[in-house]
């Protein structure tokens, strides 16, 4: 798979294109400015889509939504997935949301990492309706961090649908129930075109794709 990484000056950037190449995806860069009309900007969209023509991109990828690169996305067919840290993102209150071509993770609002020593700290209220990763986060490098972050955008590429299931968690599974923080487990099935299926298990999480 190649994925055309729209880059902007945010922390993360190198990292993540190194996991992706650690997962064998090849990665081409496309410069990108925050400093700049990203939502109406003909420059842009002549560059990107030249870009797209040339390389010819399974996916397009680049952190937090930029409308601009949505409607670029829309007009060529080609999948836009945006994984979103920035709270609000305020062009998330654009209308091209709705374009089909999107796939956007939001990070710390349906998918919360939380690491094994941190659960105390938590309660039910705080992660309800989240899929709650439950790990010893502490203990992973940076670069096993990320690498896990890319596995599990992975397995959502080209989704059509998501259904969550929510299991509470057998006795003798090793987690620990603290007072006001109950830990579960996740089955996560993802509907999409490919022919072939299969899943991947991250802690508590099992995703079925």
């Amino acid at each position: 798979m190649k994925i055309l990484h729209v880059q902007w000056s945010v922390l993360g950037t190198a990292d993540i294109e190194e996991a992706f190449l650690a997962e064998g995806y090849d990665v081409v860069r496309f410069p990108f400015s925050k400093n700049q009309d990203v939502v109406h900007n003909q420059k842009v969209e002549e560059e990107l889509t030249t870009a797209l023509h040339k390389e010819v991109p399974d996916v397009v990828f680049s952190f937090n939504f930029f409308p601009v690169i949505s409607k670029v996305c829309t007009k060529e067919g080609i999948q836009y997935i945006s994984w979103i840290f920035d709270d609000p993102c305020v062009f998330l209150y654009s209308d091209t949301v709705t374009n089909a071509c999107n796939r956007i993770y939001v990070f710390d609002k349906e998918l919360m990492f939380i690491d094994e020593d941190s659960k105390g700290t938590y309660t039910i209220s705080d992660v309800y309706e989240n899929v709650v990763y439950e790990g010893r986060m502490r203990e992973m490098s940076h670069e096993q961090m990320l690498g896990m972050f890319v596995k599990l955008i992975s397995c959502l590429f080209e989704a059509t649908s998501v259904h969550i299931t929510q299991l509470e968690v057998p006795e003798l599974s090793g987690y620990h129930v603290y007072n006001y923080y109950e830990p579960h487990m996740f089955i996560i099935d993802v509907e999409n075109s490919h022919a072939e299926k299969h899943s991947q298990t991250f802690e508590n999480i099992t995703i079925n794709y």
